[in-house]
Parts: structure tokens; sequence; C-alpha cells
């Protein structure tokens, strides 16, 4: 792991949040910080917040909850993560999303280590003005390259959702992913996933984009009545 200096400057506001969040024993991770220090100029979605202990969590919601700039939208899980959502103003009148992340703890090295796409390990130190990356998010991120360190059940829509950013996957990571993938449901909806995201087609009669990927499902599936490559498509 290594720590690298931001590349763009955090909004004021979101700047002196995280400084109180930083004071109270929690840091942002993730996409925010994945921001910071990309050269390009890619987008986020929230900024994810990270506690080092329950009593620490417990004392950022406090804060968050008194800060009259900040709006509580409440709880969900969102893809099997608890979280309690919030909504900044900016100066600008932009309103950003802000997530606390809850029953996950840990420092900055573990956050990260644990997160499912390397572009995505990557956690600031607002008052240093550093964000700490892996090796691998060091070799992926500036290739615009989608690699996973971890497989989820909700993999298909988080490429989908890299590849809406502007990120790219190799047909062998798919392959990879596919294989890691634990059960039918999970693979049907992995293959849905990356089909929206116009990787291969949902008719797999069409001519498609990965045609190693194709072969590879039509190898695995084809001859087998209950786990054919056209349930895996159409669902049917």
């Amino acid at each position: 792991m290594q720590e690298i200096p931001i590349y763009r400057k955090p909004s004021r506001r979101i700047r002196l949040l995280l400084e109180q969040v930083e004071r109270l024993g929690g840091f942002c991770a993730g996409g925010y910080a994945r921001f910071l220090v990309a050269r390009t100029n890619k987008s986020f979605s929230d900024v994810d917040i990270y506690a080092h202990c329950k009593a620490c969590f417990n004392n950022i919601e406090n804060m968050l909850q008194a800060d009259s700039g900040v709006a509580l939208l409440g709880r969900s899980i969102n893809y099997g993560t608890q979280v309690i959502n919030y909504e900044i103003r900016l100066l600008s009148g932009i309103r950003r999303h802000i997530q606390l992340i809850d029953k996950i703890f840990g420092d900055r090295s573990t956050i990260i280590n644990n997160f499912d796409m390397t572009v995505c390990q990557a956690a600031l130190n607002v008052r240093k003005g550093t964000v700490l990356v892996t090796d691998e998010f060091m070799r992926d991120e500036p290739a615009n390259k989608i690699r996973f360190a971890n497989v989820t059940h909700t993999v298909g829509f988080r490429i989908k959702k890299y590849i809406d950013k502007g990120y790219k996957i190799d047909e062998t990571e798919l392959i990879t992913v596919f294989t890691l993938l634990k059960d039918d449901h999970d693979r049907f909806n992995f293959v849905q996933d990356i089909a929206r995201a116009e990787l291969l087609w949902t008719d797999f009669k069409k001519v498609v984009r990965y045609p190693k990927l194709m072969t590879f499902l039509r190898m695995k599936y084809m001859d087998d009545r209950d786990k054919n490559i056209k349930w895996y498509l159409t669902g049917h």
C-alpha cells in the first residue's frame, strides 16, 4: 500500500465535514476517495464514511444528526451493507449523498482490503490531503480497468455501474467472476446485469461482444437441461 496526494480538492463543505469525521475516529473510503486521485474526470455517486469502531460510529452518527446542514434520509441495506443515508447541500446548491456504513469497522487498510473492486481500494486522509491506496489500485485505476479482489452476489450490478463511469473489463475477468459465483441465481443475475451494460446481448443467438465468454457458457451449460445458456440469458 502507499499514500498518494489528492489530485483534486474536495469542496469546502465536504472537507470540513470529513475533518470532523476523522476527529471522531472515522474516514471516507471508496468512490469519493478514488475520485479525488483519479487523473481523468470520473464521477462519484456517494461519500461513504467508515468508522474504526462502534463507539466511533455512534459519535459520527450523533455529529451528523446535530449538523443543521445535513438531512437524514433514513436507513437502508445497500447490496447487503447496512447504511444510514444523509444528504448535504453544498454552497453551490448541489446536493450530495452521504452514506455512514454500519456493522463494518476497522482502520483504512482493513476496510479497503475488503472492497470488491481494486479501483475502489482508496481511503482518504482529508487533513493531510492524501489517499491510502493498494498496489492493485495503482495498477488498475490509471488503466480504467475493472478487476475484482473479492466477488459478491452484486458483482454484475457493480460492473454495470463502473462501465457507466467509463471503466472497461477484460473478457477473462468476466469468465473468472462467473466461475466464482456460488449459485445459479447469482450467475443468472450476473449475466443479466452485464447484458444491461451492453457487454453481451440478452438473446444468446445474436452476435456478442465477448465470444469467448459465450463459448465458455455454452460448453459449461448447453448440455445440461437444468442449466443451459438460454436460461442464463433469458430466464426461461
